[in-house]
């Protein structure tokens, strides 16, 4: 059996979001999609280039 690993992309105060542009999301009058993009370095990049590369699928979506 494999693992199942979770990455998600969450504010401290709870709000799920992908890392998208800002009208990725607007359901519900969100209107800060894209909050994470800004604020990218090459580290970050890196890091989910790695998690991404080790992955044997992906399940994408909220509403998946």
């Amino acid at each position: 059996m494999g693992n199942l690993v979770s990455t998600v992309f969450v504010t401290l105060d709870g709000v799920h979001q992908a890392p998208g542009g800002p009208r990725e999301d607007t359901s519900g009058g969100f209107e800060q999609g894209g909050w994470s993009f800004p604020l990218a370095d090459d580290d970050s990049g890196r890091y989910i280039t790695e998690i991404f590369a080790r992955a044997g699928g992906f399940l994408l979506g909220r509403r998946t």
